[in-house]
């Protein structure tokens, strides 16, 4: 183990961008995505961005092949959110 880093709550399932420089966390039961930045073998938290919330409940992220978009479905109010991602943001 390299390390162990704190996602959200329910923290289940784990995308990683093809470049292998940002990693998505979906915390279902906040409904909230934890981003993380990679960089070869560390890995940062950057934030969280809310898709929903506790009300919306959250599902797995997944990156699309092109790496600038993500979708996270929600389970609770039959939604997706739609995620921009710029480089490692």
């Amino acid at each position: 183990m390299l390390a162990t880093l704190e996602a959200g709550k329910g923290a289940s399932g784990v995308s990683i961008k093809r470049q292998g420089t940002l990693g998505l966390v979906s915390n279902l039961v906040d409904g909230t995505v934890s981003v993380f930045t990679i960089q070869g073998k560390t890995v940062t938290p950057a934030g969280t961005v809310e898709v929903g919330g506790e009300k919306a409940s959250g599902g797995m992220v997944a990156i699309t092949p092109d790496g600038k978009t993500a979708l996270v479905p929600r389970n609770n109010d039959n939604k997706v959110s739609v995620l921009s991602i710029d480089g490692t943001k």
